[in-house]
């Protein structure tokens, strides 16, 4: 298994949808409505949400590649007004958790937030 942690790209975020939806369905489908998720998905995570998101101010992302396909996901941000670091959302697809990558999205987050401390 090859992997590879990076920052995230606009031509990653088709990927970065289809993990997000992916692992909502897997944790909550026995208990939430699979249209309600889909529904709100569609709302906020759309392509032109996850666009707009990609380019606002104080965000930021990585993601988790494993043969060259993205498997994990982490949204950053960064709180102007607080002057705080936060790991806002991290998801790994179902079939690759329990591999280390989430603890590698975490290492590469806590890379972005001492960048932001020294700005």
């Amino acid at each position: 298994m090859s992997h590879l942690i990076r920052e995230w790209t606009p031509e990653d975020l088709p990927a970065v949808q289809h993990v997000l939806m992916t692992t909502w369905l897997d944790a909550y489908s026995r208990f939430i409505p699979e249209e309600d998720m889909r529904t709100y998905f569609q709302q906020h995570y759309g392509l032109q949400s996850l666009q707009a998101l990609f380019h606002a101010p104080g965000v930021s992302g990585c993601v988790a590649e494993v043969d060259g396909m993205v498997v994990g996901v982490a949204r950053l941000q960064f709180n102007f007004q607080e002057r705080r670091f936060y790991v806002s959302s991290l998801y790994i697809l179902p079939e690759y958790q329990g591999r280390g990558l989430g603890m590698e999205l975490m290492r590469a987050s806590e890379m972005h937030a001492v960048a932001y401390n020294d700005d």
